[in-house]
């Protein structure tokens, strides 16, 4: 009888080792060479689900070269993530971090993405949509800027929002928005400015505003805390004439226009028409009025818009 029960157990013991052999099965370690979509090739282990020599399901990976190393995780598919992953490599300088939708191995689909110093200190974000690896659709891209170039130029950050085409911004309605420094605002005024409009290539390029915002200190000294300059764009910039608006808080305080750098209000420029207009009928036909239509408009532009 006793000599059952020790047969007994013992093929109980056989039969819960193979049972915990095969719920293990497929999860092991396995030496895997990985090779980004830059061919970069990462040698490692990679633990999870396995067939047919690579791996296929849900497991992780980590391996090094001689430059770097990289931590990927999640769902793969004959050796390439393919859906949900995140994948972070770390070189000698950057560390950067996808994590989102995968299509065999490529960044495509709904993601988030950031590069960092070896501090921790952001240098770029992207979120939205990718298409091969780059942002395409609506998204929404932030750069940072080091503590030294801050202090060269005067911005913390730029983000840049809108519809994206193979990384830059495309569409009628897309915006850059300009973060400056403390000491910056402080020097000149600006806490922020907002380019919004049409965007091809990522630069603006035919109607657009800007849109600037001042400190307090600039707002109690001038009367006004935003201004908003409208008109069309090219490579060069905003095309002069265009037209500005000065607001206090919300309140329209004054409009006019922008010419050879020279603001003019519409009730100055009304003003100076009537006077033109006066000038020009005591002027009359003659050789005065030949003198005057000579002379007058290097000084005044009566049909500027």
């Amino acid at each position: 009888m006793k000599k059952n029960k020790r047969i007994t157990a013992v093929i109980v013991a056989l039969i819960m080792v193979a049972t915990l052999s095969a719920c293990g099965k497929g999860k092991a370690g396995h030496n895997y060479t990985y090779v980004t979509k830059a061919g970069v090739e990462y040698s490692g282990t990679y633990t999870g689900d396995w067939k047919d020599g690579q791996p296929n399901g849900e497991g992780s990976f980590s391996g090094e070269n001689g430059d770097g190393s990289i931590s990927i995780m999640g769902n793969w598919s004959n050796g390439e993530l393919n859906g949900q992953g995140k994948l972070i490599e770390k070189s000698d300088a950057y560390i950067t971090t996808y994590s989102g939708d995968f299509l065999y191995g490529e960044y495509t689909g709904n993601a988030n993405f950031k590069m960092e110093d070896l501090n921790g200190n952001l240098i770029r974000t992207c979120s939205g949509e990718f298409r091969d690896g780059l942002l395409t659709g609506n998204g929404e891209v932030t750069l940072y800027y080091t503590a030294e170039d801050a202090a060269e130029y005067g911005i913390e950050r730029i983000t840049e929002k809108g519809n994206f085409v193979d990384g830059y911004l495309d569409g009628d309605e897309e915006m850059i928005t300009y973060y400056y420094t403390a000491e910056f605002a402080e020097q000149h005024g600006d806490e922020r400015r907002v380019f919004k409009g049409q965007f091809s290539g990522g630069t603006l390029s035919g109607e657009g505003t800007i849109a600037i915002y001042y400190t307090a200190q600039f707002a109690e000294a001038n009367g006004f805390n935003c201004e908003i300059l409208t008109g069309q764009w090219n490579e060069s910039g905003m095309i002069e004439p265009y037209r500005y608006t000065l607001y206090a808080e919300n309140t329209v305080l004054e409009e006019g226009r922008v010419r050879d750098g020279k603001y003019v209000s519409d009730t100055d420029k009304k003003v100076n028409d009537f006077i033109y207009d006066g000038l020009e009928n005591l002027a009359g036909d003659g050789f005065l009025g030949d003198m005057f239509h000579l002379f007058a408009p290097g000084f005044y532009d009566r049909d500027a818009e």
